[in-house]
């Protein structure tokens, strides 16, 4: 798949026995590049200049999402109940990640691409068992 995508980005999180919801919807393009799919897209931020890049890269059985701009990480996912750690660079401090994924599934589509992840999180000393991630990329005018 290349081409201009739209890319719908959910999380679902319980945090003290409550869950909280993102989501997030943005413009990008796609790409395939050794073996991968490449996906670029912008988070408009609050106020001008505020926007964070997201590079989105899927391919053999993994995911990497890195923002950059208002905040700065790299987040990534896949083999299976391995830790990966990582820092969220943010305005207001550095905050230590450690990401379990305990399972992904990928789907790829002539048009479009959905990623499932479900994982635990270390946040900053605080664990988050139970964590959930949705990408949805598909190429505009097929979803809109």
């Amino acid at each position: 798949m290349t081409g201009d995508v739209l890319v719908t980005i959910s999380g679902r999180r319980t945090i003290g026995g409550e869950e909280e919801k993102t989501s997030l919807l943005m413009l990008g393009t796609c790409r395939e590049e050794k073996g991968s799919h490449l996906i670029q897209c912008r988070e408009p931020g609050e106020k001008a200049g505020e926007d964070t890049e997201h590079i989105i890269r899927i391919g053999a059985g993994c995911m990497t999402v890195k923002k950059q701009g208002a905040v700065n990480t790299e987040m990534r996912f896949g083999n299976r109940l391995r830790r990966v750690k990582s820092c969220y660079n943010t305005p207001y401090g550095d905050i230590p990640l450690e990401i379990t994924t305990r399972d992904m599934e990928i789907n790829r589509r002539e048009d479009s691409l959905s990623v499932s992840v479900c994982y635990g999180m270390n946040v900053g000393g605080e664990y988050l068992p139970e964590c959930r991630l949705q990408l949805e990329v598909s190429l505009r005018g097929t979803r809109e």
